[in-house]
């Protein structure tokens, strides 16, 4: 935890929650990691691997949140998503074998469940998506590159 922080020379408190027992605590000085990472050239890589996975990461947050309404924000998730884990493409369709639930997609879009199910029901009735047990399944990829920009 705190990571980015580190590697950016930051310091601040963290605090963590474990949901279960059994969980080990590994407390290790910044100053220490820095300099073995100085030593070791694999941990040092390791490190800027997880900041810039950490950074990606922030960065497509920062583009769902900051591009407008919810039918915006949700274009732009789905579409990172079948960016990264997206199969079967072609130029306007391409089917997604992740399985996100309309409480999680709300959370990351920060929207109320029932208005992100509007929206999937308003795009199910145009035929730009629909979805079964192997995941959504895109048919006009272009709306929603066109709705993503608002």
């Amino acid at each position: 935890m705190g990571l980015y922080a580190f590697w950016a020379g930051m310091r601040y408190p963290t605090d963590a929650i474990a949901l279960n027992e059994g969980v080990i605590l590994i407390s290790i000085d910044s100053k220490e990691i820095s300099n073995l990472a100085e030593d070791h050239p694999q941990l040092a890589e390791n490190l800027k691997g997880e900041v810039t996975r950490f950074s990606e990461a922030f960065i497509n947050k920062i583009e769902i949140i900051s591009a407008g309404s919810i039918q915006q924000r949700l274009a732009v998730l789905l579409l990172q998503l079948v960016g990264r884990y997206g199969v079967d493409r072609q130029e306007e369709e391409a089917r997604l074998p992740v399985f996100l639930t309309l409480e999680q997609i709300s959370e990351i879009i920060d929207a109320r469940i029932e208005t992100v199910a509007r929206a999937f029901s308003q795009w199910k009735r145009a035929g730009w998506v629909s979805s079964d047990a192997e995941g959504w399944h895109f048919k006009c990829l272009n709306n929603l590159r066109e709705l993503s920009h608002g």
